[in-house]
């Protein structure tokens, strides 16, 4: 459903879970049936992942760099997007952010034939989180040798590396960090913020005066204002820094919801866990900011940091939703709400054979064959999704040895319903489980499904199942 929204749509969606891990498994499995390998560039996405910090409100940790990376390079893709689709938790979404100003200035931009001074390339770096290192590997990361300097964005799957001659930037290109080999040249490199928190920062004396007041505020002992002065004299990064965020830009922080371009629509799985898990994560805020005044220990004030759960649901409520529910029932539609989509759908086959007692026996194939056999001869789509080359090969070879021809080089789902042929198709990809939309003669055979073996990331269980969405309808 949410693949011909965003293909039938053209506008932005945001997709709202309850959980952090079902955002995390709907954008994997979006991404795929919206032809988006992993290893393309945030830029060049249409879906998003905005990562919660999934920590204990006011804990004194740090969520880690990659999961600040891709929350800044998520808001940065998001608010710049034709269309973009961004599927983040409640939890996620109650999080405050950097105001929207502060960072769209601290953008950089640097393309070929620019003029450059490298010296203020490298403080604007640092003021934005990046660490300068002998050898850029990971994100956030920079180095400097002599007129090439190297840069990891969040933007991109690969850093850039800036040649200069004097001041002018003579290449922009994109290489692998493992081997350093070029993998071409590139229009132009975007650097944004790679923390909410960069070391320099914190040695700034308003964020010093700010920081001494909220102590003097929640009574903070002696000893422990000691040693959080010291850590900001010194610009140095402690766990639990980003709690000093609302204290950083003398502005209130934004929130997500002021990236998202106009006209987004708010796509909402199972609004009433979302809306439950929003007040269970207002509840545990109040609660831990309680706790920290009663040692007390050093935390911002919660509004300043966190939505409660009421403007989070005046957030939603002031765009246009779509409420999906694990199960579409026919009912009379609310005052003021358009009619509900019935969906229906079935699991896919289960092939797995297992026993209660004694070991497991190896699947039969057959089923799955005599199935394939009737969706080809009545028109259907079959896809059959595996991870990895070895896992397709496997399951070629049991399928060739019922005599049933399949097709193993339709590279993407966009490609497979209009090919003109109807053989069945096995992808590489990731599905948390198969599904058969009749109506639309489309069956999706997850890689658990086929062999029965548990994997080995095990993801949760889908969050909504249903036919492709009928647009005019919605």
């Amino acid at each position: 459903m949410l693949r011909e929204a965003a293909l039938g749509l053209g506008r932005p969606v945001l997709v709202v879970t309850a959980l952090a891990r079902e955002a995390e498994a709907l954008a994997s499995e979006v991404g795929f049936f919206l032809d988006e390998p992993p290893e393309r560039d945030p830029l060049a996405r249409r879906v998003h992942l905005l990562p919660a910090w999934e920590l204990k409100p006011f804990a004194h940790l740090s969520p880690p760099p990659h999961t600040q990376a891709a929350q800044l390079a998520a808001l940065y893709a998001v608010s710049r997007g034709e269309a973009p689709m961004l599927i983040a938790s409640a939890e996620a979404l109650l999080m405050r952010t950097i105001p929207r100003p502060v960072f769209e200035s601290s953008v950089l931009r640097i393309a070929a034939a620019d003029t450059l001074d490298l010296e203020a390339l490298i403080d604007a770096l640092s003021a934005t989180g990046y660490q300068r290192v002998p050898q850029t590997e990971e994100p956030g990361d920079f180095s400097v040798r002599g007129g090439i300097i190297d840069i990891f964005s969040p933007l991109y799957h690969n850093p850039v590396r800036i040649e200069l001659e004097e001041d002018i930037v003579t290449s922009v290109r994109q290489f692998d960090p493992a081997s350093q080999r070029s993998l071409g040249e590139t229009r132009e490199a975007i650097v944004i913020r790679t923390r909410l928190v960069p070391p320099i920062a914190l040695k700034d004396d308003k964020v010093r005066e700010r920081v001494a007041l909220r102590a003097s505020e929640i009574g903070l002992v002696r000893k422990e204002l000691a040693e959080l002065s010291d850590s900001l004299t010194n610009g140095l990064l402690f766990p639990g820094a980003e709690l000093l965020t609302p204290l950083l830009f003398g502005r209130p922080l934004d929130t997500v919801f002021s990236y998202l371009p106009s006209g987004t629509v708010v796509w909402i799985v199972e609004p009433g866990r979302v809306l439950a898990e929003a007040l269970r994560v207002t509840g545990q805020t109040a609660a831990e900011a309680e706790a920290a005044q009663s040692k007390p220990s050093f935390y911002p004030p919660p509004e300043s940091l966190y939505l409660g759960a009421d403007e989070f649901e005046d957030a939603l409520g002031a765009m246009t939703a779509v409420e999906v529910g694990s199960l579409v029932t026919v009912a009379a539609p609310r005052e003021g709400w358009a009619p509900p989509i019935e969906v229906k759908c079935q699991p896919s086959l289960k092939l797995g054979a297992s026993s209660l007692t004694g070991p497991r026996t190896p699947p039969s194939f057959e089923p799955l064959a005599a199935e394939l056999r009737e969706v080809q001869r009545g028109q259907g789509r079959a896809l059959m999704v595996v991870e990895g080359a070895s896992q397709a090969g496997r399951l070629r070879r049991h399928l060739e040895a019922y005599d049933l021809e399949v097709n193993t080089g339709c590279g993407s789902f966009g490609a497979l319903l209009e090919l003109p042929d109807f053989r069945p198709v096995i992808m590489e990809g990731e599905v948390s489980s198969g599904t058969v939309l009749q109506a639309d003669g489309l069956y999706v055979y997850s890689e658990e499904d086929i062999f029965g073996e548990p994997r080995a990331r095990r993801r949760s269980a889908p969050v909504s199942q249903g036919a492709l969405l009928n647009l005019e309808e919605l």
